[in-house]
């Protein structure tokens, strides 16, 4: 991802049986994302905190921007792709399956060919 142009989107959920080792896994993405040029950082779960604040402790200047609960994540994010005219726009979305990632996707597409 971090070597495709455009608009780069990283839509992160927390990753489940990681044990102790759960917080540093999660700062490590996030730091990693941030080194990558990820321009656009989005997480929600509770161990995801810790990638966000990693992102920006290594991109103060990215959009990086945490959530708690689905339903908000995916209106702000439908609402400000949108805004986007270009094809070079690259979302991924990623989590463990118990935070059901797929309502990320189905927001998406719904929201986006809804887009005037």
């Amino acid at each position: 991802m971090a070597a495709l142009g455009g608009v780069r989107y990283l839509v992160l959920g927390d990753m489940g049986e990681v044990g102790s080792q759960g917080p540093a896994f999660h700062h490590e993405i996030g730091k990693y994302a941030a080194q990558c040029g990820i321009e656009h950082f989005i997480t929600i779960g509770s161990l995801t905190q810790e990638s966000h604040k990693a992102y920006l402790s290594n991109r103060p200047t990215g959009d990086a921007r945490h959530f708690d609960d689905m339903d908000s994540l995916n209106t702000e994010l439908v609402q400000n792709l949108c805004k986007f005219d270009d094809r070079n726009l690259y979302i991924l979305v990623k989590g463990s399956r118990f935070m059901r990632m797929e309502r990320v996707a189905q927001a998406l597409v719904k929201g986006v060919n809804s887009c005037s």
